[in-house]
């Protein structure tokens, strides 16, 4: 079994730093928790995830050439992780055309040596509606998104040209998450206004797809991103991953997500 025999779950957004990145570790960490999951970094350009996870750079790689994925423990589940910024290095740019991105995409689905049984592979995805998506959808039988959003208005009309270019793919979106909404005191834990779940909800409204809620803002998420997400986003994660298994199960039955 290859990855690609995964359901793949494209957490989008269509603009950078609305914290997808922090997002797909949250499904991750919860998916982790159902059955066996992967994590594949698709943006290319700019990979977060070995900051995020802490992990470091060096990958162990087979007789042929192949990578191994890295490791990470979620609350007591391994799962396999593999990222582009494994091999990149601090202050050099990734720079390469829309060719060799979906070539190394391809790579990471294909020739990096996953373990077997992987239900489902949760993809980072770059803030544009292109190579990542195609490459995705090239490779993985079975495809699924959501798309992160801030209140900003031009957050939600970049996530509204997303919802577009997944379903013009034929990737079937499940939910819009809302980030930065709301805010909660780091001193005392209360809420402080901060953002607007109006914008977020209205756009998923608005494209039919499901709400699935928001995350607040707090500085954890950036000094502490494991322990914001299970602390502080639990309830949003939850919720994604029972939609991910809804789908699983519609897809089980009709051939469809």
């Amino acid at each position: 079994m290859s990855l690609g025999d995964a359901l793949g779950l494209l957490v989008s957004s269509g603009k950078g730093g609305v914290g997808k990145s922090l997002v797909s570790i949250g499904l991750a960490d919860e998916l982790a928790q159902r059955g066996p999951t992967a994590m594949l970094d698709l943006d290319t350009r700019s990979p977060n995830l070995p900051y995020l996870l802490g992990m470091s750079r060096d990958v162990r790689i087979d007789a042929a050439g192949n990578p191994f994925p890295k490791v990470h423990d979620f609350r007591g589940h391994a799962v396999p992780v593999y990222s582009n910024g494994f091999l990149a290095e601090d202050g050099v740019p990734v720079t390469m055309p829309g060719e060799e991105v979906r070539s190394a995409i391809a790579g990471a689905v294909v020739a990096v040596r996953w373990p077997d049984g992987i239900r489902w592979a949760v993809l980072d995805v770059d803030p544009a509606p292109g190579d990542s998506i195609a490459a995705s959808v090239q490779w993985f039988r079975r495809l699924a998104a959501f798309v992160v959003t801030a209140s900003d208005v031009s957050s939600v009309q970049d996530c509204d040209r997303m919802i577009s270019a997944l379903r013009e793919a034929g990737v079937s979106v499940l939910g819009v998450v809302g980030n930065m909404i709301r805010g909660t005191c780091p001193q005392c834990g209360a809420a402080i206004a901060y953002g607007e779940e109006g914008p977020a909800s209205d756009l998923a409204r608005r494209r039919g797809v499901r709400y699935v809620g928001s995350l607040p803002w707090h500085p954890d998420f950036r000094n502490r991103p494991l322990w914001a997400v299970e602390n502080l986003g639990g309830a949003v994660f939850r919720d994604m991953a029972d939609l991910v298994e809804e789908a699983e199960r519609r897809w089980n039955r009709s051939g469809g997500a």
